[in-house]
């Protein structure tokens, strides 16, 4: 596989992602565009190569692709739960891939109990902020998203864990712009961040 073929894909997410900011930054409509464009680089990606040839590759790109599927579904303000429910089930599928490659337990548990540590942190300085429709469906994707970090641990690839950690610290930008402080740094911080781990991941597929 040939550096051009990584490299153009990754080059299509960045300078999507340099229009996605501007146009949030707008409030353009223009975010669709350059959103779907960003986030096809990363699958792109992690296609280049081929079709993945392992269960975990092909559970990553699963993920890659429910994570598609969430971000355009998240361009629209009242379509949230529909986003959430199609993320959750990417960290889903990304925490299986992970746990298929191998669990490290002498890992997982200190892991584990870190995660804990900040599931509840999170929870105590967010869901009281959550309208009670969301608060089960947050609370939930909160569990999920933990499982997938300490999945990641598991795989003792620190490639892996950093995609993960990465695409973690997005979600608390997420959270924080939805429901404490709305705000176009939550973005500038969140969609970077967001895109780096889902690239990171990418890498893994094959």
């Amino acid at each position: 596989m040939s550096s051009a073929v990584v490299s153009t894909p990754v080059l299509l997410t960045g300078l999507a992602l340099l229009g996605l900011l501007v146009a949030e930054n707008l409030n353009s409509r223009s975010r669709l565009v350059f959103k779907t464009l960003a986030s096809l680089g990363f699958i792109w990606s992690a296609v280049a190569g081929g079709l993945p040839a392992s269960l975990p590759g092909a559970l990553i790109l699963v993920g890659l692709c429910l994570s598609f599927i969430g971000d355009v579904v998240l361009v629209f303000e009242n379509q949230f739960l529909v986003g959430l429910v199609a993320f959750a089930a990417a960290h889903l599928a990304y925490a299986v891939g992970f746990m298929s490659t191998g669990v490290n337990l002498p890992v997982v548990v200190p892991v584990a109990a870190i995660a804990l540590v900040a599931f509840l942190a999170v929870r105590r300085w967010l869901l009281w902020r959550v309208n009670s429709r969301l608060q089960n469906p947050v609370l939930g994707y909160m569990l999920i998203i933990s499982v997938m970090l300490v999945a990641a641990a598991g795989s003792s690839s620190l490639v892996i864990y950093t995609g993960a950690a990465l695409f973690y610290l997005s979600d608390l930008a997420v959270a924080r712009h939805r429901f404490v402080a709305p705000g176009l740094e939550n973005k500038l911080i969140g969609l970077p961040l967001y895109y780096a781990a889902q690239l990171i991941l990418a890498s893994t597929v094959n």
